[in-house]
């Protein structure tokens, strides 16, 4: 693993993936500030509507990192779509659904009115810890491993 970060960040890739995984939370958030007050619970139809608007981003930046032995340079993201628009979205959405899910946890502290940070540090640490499974899954999907 440490030696694949180092690959990455020496071929100036580093920063392209560094953000993956603010998309659901910033989807989230923008649909419950338009949307705010309603009555019944949508999170889990926020966290699909988060999951696939973010997935065709999510594989296509996988897939541009992922490294080759074969061939060292990117590819470009007019090929990454040409060669099948559908599995931008389908490929390894159940193991992104299922990371997302569990980093949603994260936040089970806050909602619930809890204001002493070393359990939203433990939250959150926890969601990590269970949801990074699902992400190497998710990677090794979209990379076809």
């Amino acid at each position: 693993m440490g030696r694949e970060l180092v690959t990455l960040y020496e071929r100036g890739q580093f920063r392209n993936g560094a953000y993956r995984g603010v998309l659901p939370l910033a989807g989230i958030t923008l649909i419950y500030n338009n949307l705010g007050g309603y009555s019944f619970d949508v999170t889990g139809i926020k966290l699909l509507a988060c999951t696939l608007a973010s997935q065709p981003l999510n594989i296509l930046m996988t897939q541009r990192q992922a490294i080759n032995t074969g061939n060292m340079a990117e590819p470009a993201y007019k090929a990454l779509i040409a060669t099948n628009p559908i599995k931008l979205v389908t490929l390894g959405f159940s193991a992104a659904l299922c990371r997302n899910a569990c980093l949603m946890a994260a936040f089970l502290p806050k909602t619930l009115g809890n204001e002493w940070m070393p359990m939203d540090a433990a939250f959150a640490m926890g969601a990590i810890l269970v949801s990074h499974p699902f992400e190497v899954a998710r990677v090794l999907i979209t990379c076809k491993e």
